[in-house]
């Protein structure tokens, strides 16, 4: 997958926190740091208007910890790895579906398969969704107008209605679909 997942980073401690966007830019190539906070509080903000696909976070943390902030949340696509000194809230991550749970001093290496396993999760949803449209379109052989179209964008990929798509469109190096709601989608030509 070449996008970057899109991360907040979330740490009571000025250390705590600098030392998650460092290991974080070693892997800019997979991760980018669109916020940072040591307040549990504007978390919640943040997740809400930024829409992360990453929450690197501590656990206790004044006036609300972790599990307070995802309770707070109307957003919840996210994937989440914990990174704390407490190892007693190991059971209530997982119930969060955690991907990972680090124990402070967070070793680098640590940290990198913790990436490693976010990074697999998300190809792996992204390939039981086309699958599972594989799947759709099979069973509607004999009404071609009801089948489904995958449109790789920034985010992965949008799926469509092929019913929906007026026209195609070339513009330079993209194809622009063109849909009946008045959305247009552009699909980057790689040929």
């Amino acid at each position: 997958m070449s996008e970057r997942i899109k991360t907040i980073i979330i740490d009571d401690e000025p250390r705590g926190l600098n030392v998650l966007e460092h290991f974080c830019s070693k892997l800019s190539d997979h991760i980018e740091i669109i916020a940072s906070s040591m307040s549990s509080v504007q978390s919640v903000l943040l997740i809400n208007q930024l829409k992360p696909e990453l929450l690197i976070m501590d656990i206790q943390m004044p006036q609300m910890n972790a599990f307070d902030v995802l309770n707070n949340v109307s957003f919840h696509d996210f994937e989440i790895i914990f990174c704390t000194a407490h190892d007693a809230y190991a059971i209530n991550a997982f119930e969060y579906s955690a991907v990972d749970y680090l124990l402070k001093p967070i070793d680098e290496e640590q940290f990198r398969k913790a990436i490693n396993k976010v990074i697999v999760k998300r190809q792996s949803k992204d390939t039981a969704e086309r699958f599972s449209i594989l799947v759709h379109n099979i069973s509607k052989l004999s009404n071609p107008s009801s089948m489904k179209l995958c449109i790789h964008d920034s985010k992965g990929f949008t799926v469509v209605f092929i019913s929906e798509i007026l026209y195609c469109e070339a513009d330079s190096s993209y194809t622009v679909f063109v849909l009946e709601n008045g959305k247009n989608y552009f699909f980057k030509n790689t040929f």
